[in-house]
């Protein structure tokens, strides 16, 4: 009776074939009809000794990786600031404040100097009577009604 050895591959044979499949030089090669490869072990097999696993191994990013990662954390740095704003104001108090209907010829100005106090800077008056009335600019029309602190 004749019996065929067959190799199996071996990372510390001084030749022979790799464990991943890559042919070895000065080694010998597989009988005919043998498998190049060793049939992987089944799943429920324990992990060979000395080789890692998979959950093992640290992870390793790829350029688009970081470049998906860097973008995601500008964008959620972005939003943060932007959000940010709105999530520092502390609770106003309330401002008394009366409707004043604008007449032609009539200044942001001149509204601010006449209700600001004798310690209140005028632009620091103009300044509020513009975010109490969500405007954009110092300008007003005829009969456009606008909202003053009273002073």
């Amino acid at each position: 009776m004749s019996t065929t050895t067959i190799g199996v591959p071996n990372r510390l044979a001084p030749g022979g074939w790799a464990g991943d499949g890559r042919r070895v030089p000065g080694g010998w090669t597989p009988p005919r009809g043998a498998a190049a490869r060793p049939a992987p072990a089944p799943a429920s097999a324990p992990a060979a000794a000395g080789v890692r696993r998979r959950a093992d191994r640290p992870l390793r990013l790829t350029r688009r990786g970081r470049l998906v990662l860097t973008t995601l954390a500008g964008l959620a740095t972005i939003g943060a600031i932007w959000s940010g704003g709105a999530l520092a104001a502390g609770p106003s108090t309330p401002q008394e404040v009366r409707l004043h209907t604008v007449v032609a010829g009539e200044t942001l100005w001149a509204d601010a100097r006449a209700v600001a106090g004798p310690d209140q800077d005028v632009r620091d008056v103009v300044d509020q009577i513009m975010r109490l009335n969500g405007l954009s600019n110092a300008n007003l029309r005829a009969g456009q009604v606008i909202v003053l602190p009273v002073g």
